[in-house]
Formats: C-alpha cells, sequence, structure tokens
C-alpha cells in the first residue's frame, strides 16, 4: 500500500521557502464554514448577531491561547459564514521551520473546526 500512490499525489509545500518560521509574525486567517453556509449568524441593522454556534465560534477563538504554545491573538471577527482573526506568532528562536505546524498549526485549527461539533443541529441562514 506504501508503494502505491508514491509521488502520485503529491502536493507542494505551502511554505515559503526563504521565510524563517522562528520570526515574529502576524498571520491573517480566514475559516469558512463547509460550503459557506450561515452556521455563526446574521448581519442585523448592520451588526452581527451572534447564533448559538457563533457564540461557540467567539469563545473557542480565545481558547487558542489556551492550547497553542507562542501565540497572541489580534484582532478577529465571527461573521455569519467565516471567521476573520489576526494570529501573532512571536519570533522564539527554539522552534525551526518545522515545528512551527507540529507545535502550533495542528492545535490552533482543530479547536476552531470543533465548534460545528458541539452545537449538534445546525440551521442556515
Amino acid at each position: 500500500m506504501k508503494d502505491k500512490y508514491r509521488g502520485k499525489y503529491r502536493n507542494k509545500s505551502m511554505r515559503l521557502q526563504n521565510w524563517d518560521y522562528s520570526w515574529n509574525a502576524a498571520c491573517f486567517v480566514t475559516i469558512c464554514t463547509h460550503q459557506r453556509r450561515c452556521f455563526f449568524g446574521e448581519v442585523v441593522s448592520g451588526k452581527m448577531k451572534l447564533s448559538p454556534v457563533g457564540i461557540i465560534a467567539d469563545i473557542l477563538w480565545h481558547e487558542i491561547k489556551n492550547h497553542a504554545q507562542n501565540v497572541e491573538l489580534g484582532a478577529y471577527v465571527v461573521m455569519p459564514n467565516h471567521v476573520h482573526g489576526i494570529l501573532i506568532l512571536p519570533g522564539n528562536p527554539d522552534f525551526t521551520n518545522t515545528s512551527f505546524g507540529t507545535k502550533n498549526h495542528s492545535k490552533i485549527f482543530p479547536i476552531i473546526s470543533s465548534t460545528t461539533r458541539q452545537n449538534g443541529e445546525m440551521t442556515e441562514c
């Protein structure tokens, strides 16, 4: 099985080859709902009104710093079908290019994606 797909489905790395991931950085992230369905709430009179799932997404954004080392939270906004946010990654000389993904990414994104699993049944806007 190991040899079956060798080299056939290998995706090129999305990492910048000349970027040292131990440097200071601020990353702008957008996380969208499946099929861009409006699970997080709706805009009413120009203001975002969060649904119960949107409230969970809001809470879980703040939980990121409790689950990932060396991450600070910048500005963020929960929208009807996505979340925008800034993750601030202070430089850490102990990190290497390969440790960034295992120490931070793998802990941050499951927290946010767990929003839909915690609510059970959801409705679209």
